[in-house]
């Protein structure tokens, strides 16, 4: 079995991925790109192309940037329409525009190689470091890891002390719709029909958070359902019960059901609700967040909680570091916080600047 060296592996190609693999291959390191399917994206690409979250600050007339650096960058880069929702402001690349714009990136980069298909992990370790990473018939000697999936491959497959969520947040299922006859209406109509259908028990308590935008009718998933049969019953429901939905088919789906909280890396700094809500400072800040905090929570339903004054929050470096294995990073859904503070953190624009810099402590440490 050959074996492949590397300076840094950055394990998952997503929103948080791809800039940290950048970011280390810009400080000099020779960077493997591990990704469990065929494709770079992640959640974003296969959610259907979502609005990104996190990329400007709230309460702004006009748009300003949270991050520097490759947040930035990616602005620039991929050069979509901005608009301002309430209090906060949405970046509408759409996922074709989004995976173009990381595919170039790592085209940008010599020293980065990316595996595709690279599904189940194997972690090596010694000596409190993570030594080796393989999948298939590949090995690689690495210097230094950046956990970037969602569910914290690396993390749950190592030694690595973990956050285990009590009660995880309610998942997401996206389903787009045609043939829907439009109307100002509809968003209200929507989870107004589903609430009655829950109250008379045709439908599970998730079913009432349905959101429905766009087109795209937005489920949330409870621990152990079938987001499949949810979002038939649903669409069953409202072909019964509203007449704009009398010819509607199913044009596309996310697929899976989009994980918003789950196990994840304990690091040396736990970042708090009270961290994000208060606005808090640290000298050694990885990331700035500006998201509300966002719990999808199985028994009440959406929880939002805004920054203090409308401002933003350092997400610190400790928060990207795990505690106990000396060469592992985060980023992303993947990093040290509770739960209220990661339904901020989790949003892509911040994954964005979480992967940089971890990206680049990585490259640091392999130095």
């Amino acid at each position: 079995m050959a074996v492949e060296v590397f300076d840094v592996a950055v394990v998952g190609a997503g929103a948080s991925g791809v800039p940290a693999a950048v970011a280390a291959a810009r400080e000099g390191a020779r960077v493997a790109l591990l990704e469990k399917t065929s494709s770079v994206g992640g959640a974003m690409c296969a959610g259907l192309g979502f609005p990104v979250c996190g990329l400007f600050l709230a309460d702004t007339e006009e748009p300003q940037a949270t991050n520097e650096g490759l947040a930035s960058e990616f602005i620039q880069s991929a050069s979509a329409k901005v608009e301002r929702r309430g209090r906060v402001h949405l970046f509408r690349c759409g996922a074709r525009k989004f995976a173009e714009t990381y595919e170039r990136w790592i085209k940008a980069e010599s020293s980065i190689r990316l595996y595709a298909d690279a599904g189940d992990l194997r972690v090596g370790e010694a000596e409190g470091r993570i030594s080796r990473l393989g999948f298939g018939d590949i090995e690689i000697e690495v210097g230094a890891v950046v956990d970037c999936t969602g569910c914290a491959a690396v993390v749950r497959n190592s030694s690595a002390l973990t956050i285990v969520p009590e009660e995880p947040a309610l998942a997401g299922f996206l389903v787009r719709l045609r043939d829907v006859e439009f109307n100002d209406m509809l968003p209200i109509k929507v989870p107004h029909t589903l609430w009655r259908a829950v109250d008379t028990e045709r439908l599970p308590l998730a079913a009432r958070y349905t959101v429905f935008d766009e087109g795209v009718l937005k489920i949330s998933v409870g621990k152990g359902a079938s987001a499949e049969w949810l979002a038939s019953e649903i669409l069953r429901e409202l072909k019964a019960e509203l007449p704009e939905f009398q010819k509607v088919e199913i044009e596309q789906t996310s697929g899976v059901a989009l994980q918003r909280e789950g196990i994840r890396l304990k690091g040396k700094t736990v970042l708090s609700e009270e961290d994000v809500r208060t606005g808090r400072g640290f000298a050694n800040s990885a990331a700035r967040g500006c998201w509300p905090m966002e719990f999808w929570d199985a028994e009440r339903g959406v929880r939002y909680a805004y920054v203090e004054g409308g401002g933003s929050y350092d997400i610190p470096m400790g928060a990207l570091k795990s505690e106990n294995i000396a060469n592992l990073w985060a980023a992303g859904r993947a990093i040290s916080a509770d739960s209220m503070a990661l339904s901020s953190a989790r949003v892509i624009g911040t994954c964005i600047a979480t992967g940089e810099a971890a990206g680049r402590a990585a490259a640091r440490e392999a130095a």
